[in-house]
């Protein structure tokens, strides 16, 4: 089992739990490996909310991580996918984005 910090007085067993979370798996993917799904396959976002994005990128690195499902499309995190395209944003993480692996039922 991989290193999980919680803060404060807790039982033993929430390690256990918090492991299992996962936000707790965070895997760090090459951006070309994931997807847009069909749902997400409307335009590009406004491009000033991407800018935006890229300027919070830029200044405090990934906050969040990008959430995909097991075939690494993405469910959650379009304008941090589109991003991360920027070409800053690119060289100052190699072309590498945070992602969580959710398991999608019914979908």
């Amino acid at each position: 089992m991989e290193s999980v910090e919680i803060e404060g007085p807790h039982d033993a067993r929430l390690y256990g739990v918090m492991w299992r979370q996962p936000i707790s798996r965070v895997v760090w993917r090459r951006l070309d490996t994931l997807r847009l799904g069909a749902a997400l396959d409307d335009p590009a976002p406004v491009p000033s909310v991407v800018e935006a994005m890229v300027v919070s990128l830029l200044q405090h690195g990934f906050l969040h991580a990008i959430v995909v499902d097991r075939d690494l499309t993405i469910v959650d995190g379009k304008v941090r996918w589109w991003a991360a395209r920027d070409d800053r944003v690119l060289a100052l993480f190699d072309g590498y984005v945070p992602t969580v692996v959710v398991v999608v039922v019914g979908g």
